[in-house]
């Protein structure tokens, strides 16, 4: 499994299979599902169409192949319910990989930081099932570039805020009392950065966890 930062939607040129995680109640109204109904409305039309009941849908697929080119995009049935902070179903996105596994064994499968976003789900966890689901296939997380940016500005905007140093005064020695001193850093956000060094810093540092 491999890691990288750019943009699932306008990579997904560079794969053979896009993988998403959606409600069962066909509601792709936030996050990268959003990005997905209004890029791929076929995949949107697909998870419509799909006759079962929403808690039949659980832990499966629908997909389709996308109209301007030959990639198959998945709607992973992931979680239940689209409303709540923590939605995540541990459970369905094993049974999902999966069913995924099952059917485009040998394809290059890209799908983001799947369960982890809004859905509220444990980053190592859900690493863990598709590592053991998708074992032995060529998968690639791509992380929002954007969030690297977001969590980079972050960063640098913490470290430049300035910290307060006192010193104290040597109880053998009569001085009069010392004022408090400040000392300043920044550290320039380096924007030349590949994509690489900052997949990296957003590994460190980005909470992708409870």
């Amino acid at each position: 499994m491999n890691y990288i930062a750019g943009d699932l939607i306008r990579d997904s040129k560079n794969y053979d299979v896009l993988v998403h995680g959606c409600n069962c109640f066909n509601r792709m109204g936030a996050g990268i599902a959003k990005g997905i109904k209004i890029n791929f409305p076929e995949a949107f039309n697909a998870d419509a169409n799909d006759p079962r009941k929403p808690i039949d849908r659980l832990g499966g697929i629908t997909y389709t192949k996308a109209l301007s080119s030959s990639l198959i995009i998945v709607n992973a049935y992931t979680q239940y319910h689209f409303a709540g902070p923590k939605n995540v179903e541990y459970l369905a996105i094993r049974m999902a990989l999966r069913e995924i596994k099952k059917t485009f064994t040998g394809k290059k499968i890209a799908m983001p930081l799947i369960g982890a976003g809004l859905a509220g789900g444990h980053w190592e966890t859900i690493e863990q099932l598709i590592k053991d689901e998708l074992n032995g296939e060529d998968v690639t997380v791509v992380i929002w570039e954007e969030d690297i940016k977001k969590q980079q500005a972050a960063k640098a905007a913490k470290q430049a805020q300035p910290t307060t140093n006192i010193l104290t005064q040597d109880d053998n020695t009569k001085k009069s009392p010392v004022q408090p001193t400040t000392k300043t850093t920044f550290q320039n956000l380096n924007t030349s950065k590949n994509s690489d060094d900052i997949l990296n810093d957003l590994i460190d540092e980005f909470d992708l966890g409870d």
